[in-house]
Parts: C-alpha cells; structure tokens; sequence
C-alpha cells in the first residue's frame, strides 16, 4: 500500500482524496506542523496533503510452548497457558504487527 504523502494543491484535490476515504493533514501558513483535517473548512491559505488511509496496526505477542517429549514448538495467544507435556519457552516469542 502506499503510504507516501501527496500535495493536494487544488480544492479539487481535497475534495477527491476525501471522496475516495484518504487521511488528509493541513498546515496553516502560521504554523509549522501538519494536523489532521477534520474535512470541515477550506483555507485557500493552508496547505493541503494526502494519502490513501493506512490500515490500523496493532502489536500483539505469541507465546512459545515446547514439548517436553518432542521439542516441538507451538504458539498461544498471551496468557491462555498449556497443559503437560508443554513447557512455556520465552525465548521463543514472537513479537509484530497485523492489521486490526
């Protein structure tokens, strides 16, 4: 997905890219930080950005289990445990991102 931020120099620009769902941020000429655009005002004084709406993202953790009897290795959402013959195995989590 792209995630680069385009110029919408045109209120047309602005127009299309909220039509089409994109994450707008403005910057009024006095400042000099983006925030984000709450689709209500147009200020032909401001400049305007855009890009399509990036999927939200949350970081969750997977357990490792080992086999005592194997060594196979299985994966558990934090906190719902094992019975024997598993042993839990920290060493072996695995810490990312997916989408909400």
């Amino acid at each position: 997905m792209n995630n680069e931020w385009q110029d919408l120099p045109t209120m047309q620009d602005v127009a299309r890219a909220q039509y089409e769902g994109w994450e707008i941020k403005a910057m009024n000429m006095a400042l000099t930080e983006w925030f984000s655009w709450d689709g209500r005002a147009w200020n032909v004084n401001a400049k305007f950005r855009g890009r399509p709406r990036q999927p939200a993202k949350i970081t969750v953790t997977s357990e490792c289990w080992r086999n005592i009897i194997t060594a196979a290795l299985a994966y558990t959402s934090t906190g719902k445990g094992m019975i024997a013959p598993w042993q839990r195995f920290p060493a072996g989590d695995i810490t990312g991102e997916v989408e909400e």
